[in-house]
């Protein structure tokens, strides 16, 4: 898996202290620099259905989407994956596979499949209004799917099709 660069500036350096090659300083990343990191996860059934949240606010608020979010400081995408699973639904993902990276708007999108064999009615829906499996076929005619998720839905679908 691909790892982010990240640029970093000094903090404070008291006046008059030179710094030398190999010394110990402190450095933070500059947030000029920092990416916006979303890890989603494209989550199927056994009957190879797609599983999406329905968003309960903006920006997209009403469309359905990916179920995922931001990785946080010291946290892998795959483990922000998870965790974001566990969040949202209440569920632990045991295993993902990682499937593409996407940009939407400045925002970094590794994209994992999970394959599942847990019923809708087992999962808590804790963020969102509402979650419902969708066939693969009915995906390429939906109006209603938020951000860049239906290309990428497409591209899986396609993907899986060769």
């Amino acid at each position: 898996m691909p790892t982010a660069q990240i640029n970093y500036y000094f903090s404070s350096v008291p006046p008059g202290r030179d710094i030398k090659p190999g010394s110990m300083v402190r450095v933070h990343p500059h947030p000029l620099y920092m990416k916006n990191v979303k890890a989603c996860v494209i989550i199927l059934n056994k009957a190879g259905q797609i599983l999406l949240q329905k968003r309960d606010e903006e920006p997209e608020l009403g469309k359905w989407v990916l179920f995922g979010g931001g990785v946080e400081s010291g946290e892998t995408e795959i483990e922000a994956a998870k965790r974001e699973i566990k969040e949202e639904l209440g569920y632990e993902i045991k295993t993902l596979h990682y499937f593409k990276r996407y940009e939407n708007n400045n925002i970094e999108q590794p994209i994992f499949v999970a394959e599942t064999t847990i019923e809708l009615n087992k999962l808590e829906l804790h963020e969102g209004s509402a979650m419902k499996f969708f066939s693969p076929t009915s995906i390429p005619s939906m109006t209603d799917i938020g951000f860049n998720f239906q290309k990428i839905l497409l591209d899986y679908l396609k993907e899986i099709d060769n």
